[in-house]
């Protein structure tokens, strides 16, 4: 089970690291604020650079180095070998995972309704507990100390995060300007 775990974040940032995409900012369909563009508010409050970057979008076109595969979702969310069926719920997200083993990632998900909320505030309490095993501590003890021991799961409205980002406060002030 440890070296699964490993595996799969290995696996998850070596995906990272292949997908530098450029981020902008948009607007979605429904008028709301994208989940890239909450995503990058946070990383210009926190002064992330765009040199070494994964962004994964809800809408990228499949194919793409955005495009969040069912696969990457699975290793990501630990899934099943049918997908994580969380995602059909989420009227928007995006993932942004760095590639600079640092293990700052920040989770952006919108649900179509507040009732689904706590199924994809569930989802990143997968994710939380799966980062924050003795496996990662051992893999990277001063991402961990730095970034991981302090992420958590927040909410506001119908926006769900997983901020792993070492100023989560920070972090939070962005989101409510944006969101």
């Amino acid at each position: 089970m440890k070296k699964f775990i490993v595996a799969i974040l290995i696996i998850a940032v070596l995906l990272a690291i292949f997908a530098l995409p450029s981020c902008r900012p948009m607007i979605t369909n429904d008028g709301e604020v994208s989940a890239a563009e909450v995503i990058e508010a946070i990383n210009r409050a926190l002064g992330v650079t765009a040199f070494c970057r994964g962004l994964y979008e809800m809408n990228a076109p499949q194919g793409s180095s955005r495009h969040l595969t069912p696969r990457l979702g699975v290793l990501v969310y630990q899934g099943n070998a049918e997908g994580v069926h969380e995602l059909s719920i989420l009227a928007d997200f995006a993932l942004f995972l760095s590639c600079d083993h640092s293990l700052y990632e920040v989770h952006a998900m919108r649900v179509y309704s507040i009732a689904d909320r706590e199924q994809i505030e569930k989802l990143l309490n997968r994710r939380l507990t799966l980062i924050r095993s003795r496996e990662i501590y051992i893999f990277q003890p001063n991402a961990y100390e730095t970034r991981i021991a302090d992420a958590m799961v927040y909410s506001r409205g119908e926006w769900v995060f997983l901020l792993a980002t070492g100023n989560n406060e920070k972090a939070i002030r962005a989101i409510r300007k944006v969101t």
